[in-house]
């Protein structure tokens, strides 16, 4: 409302203006909302998210890098994004790739913690403006470090195997459980002529064996007794699961004072033991002509 004092017919009367502003307030109470929600959801989302600039200044920043990185939030305010990096060239080439196309992602490099140690991070950027910053980047970080150790363990291994087949003076092939040469060793390129190239994914009876029907035959046979003993060890791993949580359950029954303590305990193993079975744990009377459900096992 907007009022003043006006002569009118030579009285003081009061001149008011009314506008209606109940959309306006909505607008507002939504807008307050939506920034309670985001700010909410930046907070406390599980990956490090920042807002930086292109020179690497850092209007805001969330809870999980400030832990990711080792930097308290007022630590924060006085550093940049370029202190993150442990080459600085990385955070150029991202910032290169980013006024490319405005987005970036699964971009991969090394940042530095405040405490020195290393750690390999996943990176999405996007060009964003925020409050009365225009063009400043929104970056998602995700610690990688275990995978990437991971993928270089695995690929140690899958090295040292390679250099071993390589190196045996036997000839070393590697069958899939289709029949398919997946690995031909030095030793059995030098021996037939062919390269270990030409003969993965080949069957070894179309090129190798002078008897082709019969060379299958006895590797089918081969895979097929394979595939049975790996059967035949996975139920053998089963049943010794299943005997070893009856013998705790044995245990845990023991200890029980009450009716109601070995009723849980048994419906604890029951689901443990048949998880896809549905049915229900019975007590029988003392007269033996009534069983009771006391609990769903299902």
């Amino acid at each position: 409302m907007n009022s003043d004092y006006i002569e009118l017919d030579n009285q003081k009367v009061l001149l008011t203006s009314i506008h209606d502003i109940t959309r306006f307030k909505q607008v507002q109470e939504d807008l307050r909302e939506s920034a309670e929600r985001y700010h909410l959801l930046f907070s406390n989302a599980p990956v490090g998210i920042t807002v930086t600039d292109f020179r690497g200044g850092i209007p805001a920043s969330n809870q999980a890098i400030h832990e990711l990185l080792g930097y308290t939030s007022e630590e924060f305010k006085n550093i940049t994004a370029l202190d993150f990096y442990l080459d600085h060239t990385e955070r150029k080439r991202l910032i290169a790739l980013t006024q490319v196309s405005g987005v970036v992602r699964d971009f991969e490099t090394k940042f530095k913690r405040k405490d020195g140690k290393i750690i390999s991070v996943l990176i999405n950027s996007d060009v964003i403006d925020f409050e009365d910053q225009h063009k400043v980047l929104l970056t998602s970080i995700r610690d990688i470090t275990n995978l990437k150790q991971a993928e270089e363990e695995l690929t140690k291994e899958r090295d040292f195997t390679n250099a071993i087949l390589d190196t045996a003076a036997s000839l070393v092939l590697v069958l899939d459980r289709q029949g398919f040469i997946t690995r031909f060793n030095f030793v059995c390129e030098k021996i037939t002529g062919y390269s270990s190239l030409e003969m993965k994914g080949q069957h070894l009876w179309d090129i190798l064996s002078a008897n082709p029907a019969l060379t299958r035959e006895r590797i089918e046979s081969l895979l097929e007794a394979n595939q049975k003993l790996v059967t035949w060890v996975n139920e053998l791993e089963e049943r010794t699961a299943e005997m070893t949580q009856l013998s705790e359950m044995g245990e845990q029954l023991q200890s029980c004072k009450t009716m109601n303590e070995a009723c849980a305990i048994s419906v604890q193993y029951i689901r443990k033991i048949s998880p896809a079975s549905q049915g229900a744990l019975y007590l029988i009377n003392t007269s033996k002509d009534l069983a009771e459900a006391v609990e769903v096992c299902g």
